[in-house]
């Protein structure tokens, strides 16, 4: 089963439930068979970036992007420019998590995240090799 990025209730919220539910028996579409289709296909994007199934936080990260997928996808040729483009903005952000460019929040207790005292996961940091010449050498060139 894959994970609830979507719900019925979700969409009814983010896009009011008269639009959808109009749209749903206009089309005749399963709507919980095709929110399911809709959250495979997040979680073929999130799979390849963290652990399945993703922290809370993360899930709630995605659900802006799968709701506008979803809405673009439901309302097929009736779409608006503006849903297209939110649909295609959702997928570069999707693309970006799957490829680890984009970080999603990862668990507390997962254990491939490093943790410090604080309980908070940590980034290591990087420097470089100090400046060969200082500003204080410059002064005078």
């Amino acid at each position: 089963m894959p994970t609830q990025y979507l719900t019925p209730e979700i969409m009814y919220e983010t896009f009011g439930e008269a639009s959808i539910a109009k749209v749903v028996t206009t089309t005749g579409v399963d709507f919980e068979a095709f929110l399911d289709g809709i959250n495979q296909e997040i979680d073929a994007y999130v799979g390849a970036a963290v652990p399945l199934p993703p922290s809370e936080a993360a899930i709630k990260v995605v659900q802006a992007a799968a709701a506008d997928l979803a809405r673009y996808r439901l309302f097929r040729d009736a779409a608006s420019e503006l849903m297209r483009d939110r649909a295609e903005d959702a997928i570069k952000f999707l693309s970006g998590v799957a490829a680890r460019k984009l970080a999603l929040p990862m668990p507390a207790d997962d254990p491939t995240t490093p943790e410090d005292e604080s309980g908070l996961a940590y980034v290591a940091e990087c420097g470089s090799a100090q400046r060969r010449m200082q500003r204080d050498q410059l002064k005078s060139w």
